[in-house]
């Protein structure tokens, strides 16, 4: 298998916990084995993911001399901060918005990368699609908690 279909069924694999996740909170299915509530599961999963989204791009700011770069780090930290402090502090629904917003700030920043040149087209045209995937699967989240 080559790298960049490696890395492109990664990231599709990543959405399969928001899936499954929403379509247990949507039946009402609230535990996992008696073990784990699914809305919690859903929140520290997306949370992880959107702060690895947010490290991605300290990456791309320490690999690249371009101007575009510049405030990835301070962006990247701000995210992750508000990912932090909205689990403390939040509800549910809010916590999901806060990672909803975390992930389009994410792909906002994507797409300037791509812009530049610095991420290759399968790579975003990828993450876009995983990412309305997964904003759509949190949406349907928040509706039925």
């Amino acid at each position: 298998m080559k790298r960049n279909q490696y890395s492109a069924y990664l990231t599709a694999m990543g959405a399969i916990p928001f899936i499954v996740c929403t379509w247990c909170i949507s039946t009402r299915y609230t535990n996992i084995f008696n073990i784990a509530r699914i809305e919690q599961c859903l929140i520290i999963y997306s949370s992880l993911i959107a702060c690895f989204m947010a490290g991605t791009h300290w990456g791309q700011y320490t690999s690249s001399q371009c101007k575009a770069t510049k405030y990835l780090p301070l962006i990247s930290n701000l995210q992750v901060i508000s990912l932090w402090l909205g689990y403390l502090i939040l509800q549910s629904r809010l916590i999901l918005l806060i990672v909803i917003l975390n992930l389009c700030i994410s792909l906002w920043a994507d797409l300037i990368l791509y812009k530049y040149e610095l991420i290759k087209n399968q790579y975003f045209y990828i993450r876009c699609g995983v990412t309305l995937v997964v904003v759509t699967c949190l949406i349907l989240s928040m509706i039925h908690l």
